[in-house]
């Protein structure tokens, strides 16, 4: 049985600008569910290499980390969702150790009596209006021991610096149709993240990036549908951030206090 501490309101917007709803409806477009595996994979390789046991994951999307997580691995587990039909469908592993808010992460008070070893903040920076705020209050809930992990696309992604080279967009922070579509607000690199980050108070221990995508969200579905790119060359595509660390499709740091 989970443990359910969920609060509705009747308006629910990071930083007061997004639209919910219409995020929730567009949220899986083309090779986005790929995307995702990846990125999940990333974050269960840190867990497994850090074995927390008190765990906070800010917005979890449809698919919480916890389901990937061995239940005998952890203390607590910790899921803040704004959108009540992602949090409807987001744990398929129900146990007393998982708790849940439906709100923003400003708003939940309760989390300040919790001290917490790992806190994930993954796919959620870039999107909303003000991320200073979230990692904020993602420092207010850190002691000197808690490990943060952040993620966000990468303005220096391979299919964005081939853009550019061909002439498609004028700069690799151009919005994307995906991000135009998702509302995300902001285009990160590895300086302007870890600024952000240090900005809030912390300090990076760690960085890379997850995935090297030559093509766009839709070209890159395109050749996953026609079996031009089957799984092999995807996990190639994965394992080449070894070589070429800076240009992954997306970009995270590990972050502690100070």
């Amino acid at each position: 049985m989970i443990f359910t501490n969920i609060r509705q309101t009747k308006k629910l917007k990071y930083s007061m600008e997004r639209d919910l709803k219409d995020y929730s409806v567009n949220y899986l477009g083309p090779f986005e569910a790929i995307q995702i595996n990846f990125r999940r994979r990333k974050v269960l390789e840190i867990v497994e290499k850090l074995n927390p046991k008190n765990i906070l994951e800010v917005s979890c999307g449809t698919d919480s980390i916890v389901n990937y997580i061995n239940y005998n691995a952890f203390e607590n587990f910790y899921i803040v969702e704004p959108i009540v039909e992602f949090l409807n469908v987001a744990i398929t592993v129900k146990n007393h150790k998982i708790h849940t808010f439906n709100d923003i992460l400003e708003n939940v008070s309760a989390l300040k009596h919790h001290t917490f070893d790992f806190i994930i903040v993954s796919g959620l920076l870039h999107e909303v209006v003000n991320p200073l705020s979230i990692m904020h209050t993602v420092h207010n809930l850190c002691s000197e021991k808690t490990i943060v992990h952040v993620n966000v696309p990468n303005a220096n992604s391979i299919h964005r610096l081939i853009a550019k080279q061909a002439g498609l967009i004028n700069s690799i922070y151009d919005k994307s149709e995906t991000q135009k579509r998702l509302q995300q607000n902001h285009t990160f690199d590895f300086d302007s993240l870890l600024k952000l980050c240090q900005e809030a108070g912390f300090s990076c221990i760690e960085k890379g990036s997850i995935f090297i995508k030559p093509f766009t969200h839709f070209q890159m579905q395109q050749l996953v549908d026609l079996n031009i790119i089957e799984n092999k060359v995807l996990e190639g595509l994965y394992n080449l951030t070894s070589i070429l660390p800076e240009f992954g499709s997306e970009i995270y740091l590990n972050l502690k206090k100070g």
